[in-house]
């Protein structure tokens, strides 16, 4: 599994895993974040690794690679993490087929990847600024109430 800052669809991350499994004749194969896991199918004939997704599992929001060691990390991916092992075992046992979202989820998902990664790193550098400056800080509230941002 790779650090939070990573997408489970990353391109090196799939060939990576795919190669591991091809090379050991597995059926499928799994890359995950801890965002996110992603079910493969490693053989194919005629298509590409990322036309070979099966179904991503979204697991949790993650701001920092410290997250993942919280109780609250494990609360919230324990039904999720549940459910990709059992859809699993089912599609293994042949007892279900499992379809990949639609594109429109995938693009939800990817753009959600990238705002929750920036948004991380900005709250790092801005909070100390707004933690010094009472000026901006109440500039700040002011504006969401504003925009009736967080309903606040």
């Amino acid at each position: 599994m790779k650090n939070q800052s990573w997408d489970a669809t990353d391109e090196d991350l799939v060939n990576d895993a795919m190669m591991k499994a091809f090379n050991q004749g597995i059926e499928y194969f799994i890359t995950g974040t801890p965002r996110q896991l992603v079910l493969f199918k490693t053989f194919e004939p005629n298509t590409t690794p990322q036309d070979r997704k099966l179904k991503l599992y979204y697991l949790a929001n993650v701001k920092s690679d410290n997250d993942v060691t919280t109780q609250s990390y494990k609360t919230q991916i324990l039904p999720t993490v549940k459910q990709f092992l059992l859809d699993l075992s089912n599609l293994i046992h042949g007892i279900i087929e499992v379809h990949w979202d639609s594109i429109d989820k995938q693009f939800i998902n990817k753009l959600s990847t990238y705002i929750l990664e920036a948004s991380a790193q900005m709250s790092e550098e801005m909070t100390p600024v707004i933690q010094s400056n009472e000026s901006l800080r109440k500039r700040i509230r002011e504006y969401i109430q504003e925009q009736d941002i967080f309903h606040v």
